[in-house]
């Protein structure tokens, strides 16, 4: 396995695609998947002028049972972001999350988000910075 490091400039262009797709939506609350999506979450709430950053811990991976770590106040349109969409497993497991924690009343729409999307993802709904066309593996700049 190929192992690419993405640089931050890479990281910006990627954040300003994002920014590009979202342009005409109203976005009420940012929410970072932990431990990845937190800096791409961070950088979109401040370039979005968004106060409401918040944050959900998911762990797919070496456990059992998908476990999720925090307690996020989420209404209005939330925009969830972490830095890949790889299997996909975790944006599914955090809109399970979702659908059994809030109801349509505190949220309006959800829209998933990551800086890369992996082209053989289970989970395809959402805008991504990039699409990845092969297997290699992407270190960002923050792990």
């Amino acid at each position: 396995m190929v192992k690419l490091p993405v640089t931050w400039d890479t990281i910006d262009l990627y954040v300003d695609n994002i920014l590009e797709q979202i342009k005409d939506k109203k976005i009420d609350t940012v929410l970072g998947l932990a431990r990845g999506g937190m800096i791409p979450a961070t950088m979109l709430a401040y370039r979005l002028g968004n106060n409401n950053l918040q944050q959900l811990g998911v762990r797919t991976r070496g456990v059992e049972a998908t476990q999720f770590y925090g307690n996020p106040v989420l209404f209005g349109n939330v925009l969830v972001v972490d830095d890949i969409n790889d299997s996909g497993r975790t944006f599914i497991e955090a809109a399970k999350y979702l659908d059994y924690h809030f109801d349509r009343g505190e949220i309006n729409d959800v829209i998933f988000s990551a800086c890369s999307k992996r082209y053989n993802t289970k989970w395809s709904k959402g805008i991504y910075g990039s699409i990845i066309e092969n297997d290699d593996w992407l270190v960002y700049p923050w792990e």
